[in-house]
């Protein structure tokens, strides 16, 4: 699953509505690593990670001729990226750590 072209592009760009299936997949496939091999799995990470980027922001996509707006959620994006604790964070590098571990905190502040 990890080698399909819309899981590819869904992690690319930072999650996207867009791509629905990709990430329902993911959160599948997240849901079952985690509860086998915890938090700290660099896969359940970077899709945790990447959940909580795209919920913090605003969506809107062309469905059906109609645009559909989805607003930004900063709860939800605190409390996926606020969930990434030490063990998980270390599978970024330093700066990717860091600036999620930012976002996170002003994503709190936010809500």
């Amino acid at each position: 699953m990890l080698l399909r072209p819309d899981v590819g592009a869904w992690f690319a760009l930072g999650g996207a509505d867009a791509l629905g299936p990709a990430g329902d997949a993911l959160a599948g496939l997240r849901e079952r690593r985690q509860a086998q091999r915890g938090g700290a799995d660099p896969v359940v990470a970077a899709i945790v990670r990447t959940e909580g980027i795209n919920a913090g922001r605003d969506a809107l996509r062309l469905r059906d001729g109609r645009f559909q707006s989805r607003a930004a959620d900063p709860g939800r994006a605190a409390d996926l990226l606020g969930s990434l604790d030490a063990a998980a964070l270390r599978t970024f590098d330093a700066s990717t750590a860091a600036g999620t571990t930012d976002l996170a905190n002003r994503h709190a502040a936010n809500r």
